[in-house]
């Protein structure tokens, strides 16, 4: 098994393409330049904190994902994994779940992709 260990550049480079940015249009949503954006992804150099922090944040990831100290892009804390489970309409797809066929199960997961889709484009990302 081989085990690819990407580097800060790499993630920053590889989730702003998942994005469907250029290089200038990320610059211009974190307000940094492209040429910053630029040597980041090429390991040239690193960025500082606050703009460690506003990549994160526009990537809905961690920091700890960028820097490469969690394979989890986020984590969840125990207040929303306990309001989550609280929820009733969580419980009714887990319940609905365990009742769907495979295919209505694929089905299902091509919904949630195709929102989740819908949803970026909105934002205009």
């Amino acid at each position: 098994m081989v085990v690819v260990i990407m580097t800060i550049g790499e993630k920053i480079s590889r989730e702003r393409r998942l994005n469907g940015l250029t290089q200038e249009g990320l610059a211009k949503k974190v307000g940094i330049s492209r040429s910053a954006l630029s040597h980041y992804e090429k390991d040239r150099r690193e960025p500082d904190y606050e703009t460690l922090d506003e990549l994160a944040d526009f990537f809905e990831v961690s920091t700890d994902f960028l820097l490469g100290r969690t394979d989890k892009q986020k984590e969840t804390t125990n207040d929303e994994l306990e309001k989550l489970l609280k929820d009733p309409q969580t419980n009714l797809m887990f319940n609905g779940w365990k009742e769907m066929s495979e295919e209505e199960r694929k089905e299902a997961i091509r919904m949630i992709n195709y929102i989740q889709f819908k949803k970026k484009e909105e934002k205009g990302d």
